[in-house]
């Protein structure tokens, strides 16, 4: 028979969401300088005082919550960005209870996943499945828990809140690991409901262990997981997966390679790249979570090719890591070429960004600027929550002796508030 470890851990029979404005700046002897949070009225006047110029010299940029004065020629032009679209599939088999430390396996994860959604929730959108299904059958394929969606504000994050979307977030994903691990039936079924989400969507696969559950398989020892964990009785000789040796093996304990690499091959066809993280356990597993990983689009560099942690005290760090590097892009891209490329600039909140290309910005191609260095440091950081190009005075800053009279739009929702 199979020992309780096994049955444990086997089945029996805004892209970065923050706010672009572009606008239109005709050069005049009068300065158009707000306030922040200032509103404007329809006739394109505010009331109150006007505002000061910055330290620097440079101008004030207003709230951009306001219509648009016609005599400043302004015109829209599309520079929205779609937020990256993060999409966890968590393992929740019954190895997941096993702890490693204080706590289990399973409640590390989950609070690694929420540490994460409070960080980058405010600029993605999350969503997430958890194998086998909660209330299923041992190798039922995952069910959605919580859809995808936009976490909370960043001033939740900024004022070190969990808001109510990573409270409902770690609500849904909170369980009690149980079943076995239907990796490839769960990722499969994945396939139509995140296809044409878009290039900028992940599966962010968490798991222990190797994929299994698939009955219409058939194995030897060497494919056997019971044998591949050395379970006591399990040899070279005992394949603890042939139930004509034992009637209480079963085939469903067979590595199911094939249907899972099969699975993140189908997603990625369908657009959506795959992040293999292994947590401690999957390193006896290494060799088809590194193929998945490779397969999936976006393996680590060097050896294992799959995220792998061996301590869960790594766990949060690794995935905040990977969470801010496919969060985060340093290309600003505009619906259209600018009528003259000299004229642009580039503002983080109310600070101008320089055209530079150790620190500031430069241009990728005819729509698309680059952060580089600092800057892009900043968007990393999340320390930029608003970005803002405008276009109509020469490049590198918009000096109060310029004499330029700015209007501006939100043209996406707002990332900070």
């Amino acid at each position: 028979m199979l020992s309780s470890k096994v049955v444990s851990r086997f089945a029996l029979l805004d892209w970065l969401s923050f706010v672009v404005v572009f606008g239109v700046i005709s050069c005049s002897s009068e300065v158009l300088r707000r306030p922040i949070g200032e509103e404007y009225s329809s006739a394109g006047g505010a009331g109150g005082s006007e505002g000061d110029a910055g330290q620097d010299g440079g101008v004030v940029l207003p709230d951009a919550r306001y219509n648009f004065d016609a005599n400043c020629g302004y015109h829209e032009v599309d520079a929205r960005q779609e937020p990256v679209k993060i999409y966890f599939v968590l393992d929740r088999s019954g190895s997941m209870s096993d702890k490693v430390g204080p706590i289990t396996k399973y409640a590390s994860m989950r609070s690694a996943a929420v540490k994460l959604f409070e960080r980058i929730g405010w600029r993605s959108e999350i969503g997430a499945t958890l194998f086998p299904s909660k209330g299923g059958a041992p190798c039922s394929s995952g069910s959605e828990v919580f859809p995808l969606q936009k976490g909370d504000p960043k001033i939740y994050l900024d004022k070190g809140i969990q808001g109510p979307q990573t409270q409902k977030f770690a609500q849904a994903i909170a369980s009690t690991p149980q079943g076995g691990t239907p990796t490839g039936k769960t990722l499969m079924d994945l396939v139509p409901r995140l296809q044409g989400l878009g290039p900028n969507t992940f599966v962010l696969l968490a798991t222990d262990g190797g994929p299994n559950c698939n009955a219409a398989i058939t194995c030897d020892a060497s494919q056997c997981m019971p044998n591949i964990e050395k379970v006591e009785g399990c040899t070279e000789q005992v394949n603890c997966c042939d139930p004509k040796q034992n009637d209480t093996y079963s085939t469903i304990n067979c590595l199911d390679t094939g249907t899972s690499l099969a699975a993140v091959a189908a997603l990625a066809q369908a657009g959506v790249r795959t992040i293999v993280v292994g947590i401690p356990g999957s390193a006896e597993y290494a060799t088809v979570l590194d193929l998945m990983a490779v397969a999936g689009g976006v393996p680590r560099e060097g050896n294992p090719r799959y995220y792998r942690v061996d301590d869960l005290a790594a766990l949060e760090a690794m995935l905040l890591k990977i969470g801010s590097e496919i969060t985060v892009s340093c290309d600003i891209t505009l619906g259209a070429p600018p009528s003259n490329p000299n004229e642009i600039n580039v503002f983080f909140d109310q600070k101008i960004i320089p055209q530079d290309p150790e620190n500031g910005w430069v241009w990728k191609d005819s729509t698309t600027i680059m952060l580089r260095g600092d800057a892009c440091e900043a968007i990393s950081s999340g320390s930029a929550g608003i970005i803002r190009v405008v276009e109509g005075c020469p490049t590198e800053g918009l000096k109060l002796s310029v004499g330029c009279k700015l209007s501006v739009s939100t043209l996406a929702g707002g990332a900070g508030s």
